[in-house]
């Protein structure tokens, strides 16, 4: 695992980048006789938000200053029965797009990034059916 950013300073600015690189080697996880690449850690906080719909919970919920998170995923070894599929999903807390395209090696390369572009969630909006069809 590589971590890169710029020196600290004496005082930090309010937002800086940190780019990571890190090979993932564990085999995919299969499912139902087929293979999946799962990374929980994309998955976590969408699970977050339905269990929250789901319980019936009240709070407002802080997410952090807004931020941009990317992934460039590379995956080789195997053949894939179909194309990988591509995506984009916009709404007024999250913008979401998810490019897939094969790989010079025979594997597929994806680009993940998501746009949290709120620092708060209120309960109406959670709650919401705009909201619902985001976390889907």
């Amino acid at each position: 695992c590589v971590l890169e950013r710029d020196d600290s300073q004496f005082v930090l600015p309010p937002s800086y980048t940190i780019s990571a690189r890190l090979t993932d080697r564990r085999a995919l996880d299969r499912l139902g006789g087929e293979y999946f690449y799962n990374r929980q850690d994309l998955a976590s906080q969408w699970d977050a938000f339905a269990k929250y719909r789901s319980e019936g919970q009240l709070a407002e919920l802080y997410l952090g200053e807004p931020q941009i998170t990317s992934y460039d995923i590379s995956l080789s070894g195997g053949k894939t029965d179909e194309p990988a599929h591509s995506c984009e999903i916009r709404s007024p807390w999250f913008d979401i797009d998810l490019q897939a395209e094969p790989a010079k090696d025979g594997g597929y390369h994806y680009r993940y990034r998501e746009v949290q572009k709120t620092s708060w969630l209120n309960h109406d909006e959670i709650n919401s059916a705009e909201f619902g069809k985001l976390i889907e």
